[in-house]
């Protein structure tokens, strides 16, 4: 049996529609057979409050700790196995295994505070409708945020960021 998070459940059902319903209906399958693909032993998801991914700790048939990361692929995430593969655990966690909608990664144990930081960047562009007043307005917004990855889940999605 798949537990699926309450918070997960709601978010894919609110932003998918039908087609997160569809995946969530899949997701137990969907998770067997990655288990006996890649010779997994999966535990129950981390937290209560999976965003947008189905997220548990797995055993390898080696003994290896790793992670299982099960998304319903979209422009957001489609290129995530790529990048992992690209930077090959230097700066980011080792890619184990990969196929559409799932990643295999290692888990992380033991990284101390002071190495677990990360920069995320965001830009925008903003155009106003051609009715409008302003008409064609443009405007582009960037930016960047220092953070610190905490080792434990608390609060909610915005909680788990913490910047200075």
């Amino acid at each position: 049996m798949v537990t699926i998070p309450p918070q997960l459940d709601e978010n894919i059902r609110s932003w998918h529609g039908q087609e997160g319903s569809d995946w969530l209906e899949a997701l137990p399958a969907a998770v067997a057979g990655l288990a006996a693909r890649w010779g997994l032993t999966v535990g129950e998801p981390f937290g209560d409050d999976g965003a947008v991914s189905w997220v548990a700790p797995a055993t390898t048939a080696g003994g290896s700790e790793a992670v299982l990361k099960v998304f319903l692929p979209d422009l957001e995430n489609r290129h995530e196995a790529d990048a992992l593969r690209h930077y090959g655990g230097r700066g980011a966690v080792r890619l184990l295994e990969d196929e559409p909608g799932a990643l295999l990664l290692e888990r992380l144990r033991g990284v101390p505070a002071e190495r677990r930081t990360a920069r995320f960047v965001c830009a925008m562009a903003l155009a106003t409708p051609p009715a409008s007043a302003k008409r064609g307005a443009t405007a582009e917004v960037t930016g960047d945020a220092p953070a610190e990855i905490i080792a434990r889940v608390r609060g909610t999605v915005e909680g788990r960021i913490v910047g200075p």
